[in-house]
């Protein structure tokens, strides 16, 4: 009975969480998903300032600076350094273990584009343990090994 009262539990929780999310933020993940950056980027700036939006500021902050890198080829540095600073703070509160790999990605990603190439290496490492098939971060991680020491290196960063 106590299992039973759990797993419903559980179920409601992450419908709640599920609806919790605004409808800007989901036509705006939409637009985004489908690389409609112009689209996406004032629906993400609405999304900042809606409550429901709460866990996913960090993930919110982080597409916008995904915006402007891609569709206007520029680094708005404070857009990535509010997306670390909400992940870190919500870091272990993930409702999964995908919602933990999927910031330990999001932190490597930040760093790298704020070019601060030793927290992203820190980040790829822990990330790529968990996650060895993603070609995106080992690719970026091996042109941060060469880039450091001036050496090609393998997957294994040897």
């Amino acid at each position: 009975m106590v299992r039973i009262i759990f797993i419903l539990g559980f179920f409601l929780l992450s419908t709640f969480v599920g609806l919790t999310q605004s409808k800007n933020y989901l036509k705006a993940n939409f637009y985004f998903g489908i690389q409609e950056y112009t689209l996406a980027k004032p629906l993400l700036e609405k999304s900042i300032k809606q409550k429901g939006n709460k866990f996913y500021l960090g993930n919110i902050y982080f597409q916008l600076g995904e915006c402007d890198r891609i569709a206007n080829d520029s680094i708005n540095r404070l857009y990535y350094l509010e997306a670390i600073d909400f992940t870190k703070r919500n870091y272990a509160c993930g409702f999964d273990k995908q919602s933990v790999i999927k910031r330990l990605k999001l932190l490597a990603m930040c760093y790298y584009y704020l070019e601060d190439y030793e927290m992203a290496l820190s980040w790829m490492k822990k990330y790529l343990k968990v996650r060895p098939e993603d070609c995106e971060v080992e690719r970026l991680f091996l042109k941060l090994l060469e880039n450091m020491d001036g050496k090609p290196h393998d997957s294994n960063g040897q």
